[in-house]
């Protein structure tokens, strides 16, 4: 008996059908085995040499250069106003891998917490669930509540359970949010309608022309000082490439940078484009 029949038979027989040698059952499950094998073996040769080949692939920010990520006064920003080094975060409120990130970046902040600053930016890629919480930020951010908005919509959306991030989707519609937003003292009308307004439209939409500019496609998406970081999201992984840019930092302020103006250095002569 083939290793194909007798895996057939074995699944077979968990449902109590004999599994005979020439049982027409059999030969007629194995018949269609054989088709879908013909059919894989086809695709697999046109992967290798026909259209699937033939297509570009995506091509990814180069992590050794910097790239122009503008970081904007209407921007939500942790940490000191300036900083030798600042951390751009492109995120979605329905992203998983977002989620288990976000406590990575605060103990990164907590390592260097008078050097690192994060910048976070709405990078929508599940319209149906995270539109609403990214157009939120821009109205928290006009009570100067956008910093608080943000973690209790991450509070309250996604539990850890075993390690793993469970998203609870119903906190992120409309009732909900208005509940937090009142919970943060704010005003929820207000909110409700400066969510609403083309201002926070164009506000989100603009991160997101920004990220995709200079090659984001997912999230999350972090550059650090303009260079797009693609190492290990773990504090030690995120802290080479700080440390490599805290002593590029250093050298240009002991040469006479000013602090406040060197991150706009930085962007000045950064690629603009992919």
């Amino acid at each position: 008996m083939s290793l194909r029949k007798t895996f057939v038979c074995a699944f077979v027989s968990l449902f109590a059908v004999a599994c005979q040698k020439e049982d027409p059952k059999m030969n007629e499950v194995l018949s269609r085995l054989e088709k879908i094998d013909q059919r894989l073996e086809g695709i697999e040769k046109r992967g290798v040499g026909g259209a699937a080949a033939a297509r570009p692939e995506r091509k990814r920010p180069d992590p050794s250069l910097t790239y122009q990520v503008p970081v904007e006064s209407t921007d939500v920003v942790k940490g000191a106003k300036h900083a030798k080094v600042t951390i751009v975060e492109g995120f979605d409120y329905a992203c998983p891998w977002c989620a288990l990130s976000r406590p990575v970046v605060e103990e990164v902040m907590k390592k260097y917490p008078d050097s690192v600053r994060v910048v976070s930016k709405q990078f929508v890629i599940h319209p149906d669930t995270a539109n609403l919480p990214a157009l939120g930020v821009c109205a928290a951010r006009a009570q100067g509540k956008a910093p608080e908005f943000e973690d209790a919509v991450w509070a309250s959306a996604w539990k850890n359970e075993g390690g793993r991030p469970k998203m609870d989707a119903s906190q992120l519609r409309p009732e909900a949010l208005e509940k937090l937003v009142a919970g943060l003292g704010m005003d929820a009308a207000r909110w409700k309608a400066d969510a609403d307004s083309p201002a926070c439209k164009d506000w989100v939409a603009k991160h997101y022309r920004d990220l995709a500019t200079v090659g984001v496609s997912g999230t999350p998406a972090f550059f650090i000082n303009g260079r797009p970081f693609q190492g290990q999201r773990t504090v030690e992984g995120f802290s080479v490439v700080i440390d490599e840019e805290l002593k590029k930092a250093e050298g240009a302020l002991a040469s006479g940078v000013k602090l406040e103006d060197y991150y706009a250095q930085l962007m000045a002569s950064a690629k603009k484009t992919l």
